[in-house]
């Protein structure tokens, strides 16, 4: 896994819909990293901490 992730790959990371990651977003769970445009324009980039993140919350 690289250090950042597209929004897509994140998706697939997670076995979720890239819908589902965009409502992750808006709801402040997580925060991508902005390479011009706004959220559903440009690149968005997502850390490898968050994921994990996201990961260790919902095996709890």
């Amino acid at each position: 896994m690289n250090d950042l992730n597209t929004i897509k790959e994140t998706a697939e990371i997670l076995g979720v819909s890239i819908r589902w990651i965009f409502k992750l977003i808006e709801q402040g769970k997580i925060t991508p990293i902005k390479i011009g445009g706004n959220v559903r324009c440009g690149m968005n980039l997502i850390s490898r901490e968050q994921i994990e993140n996201l990961i260790k919350t919902k095996v709890k």
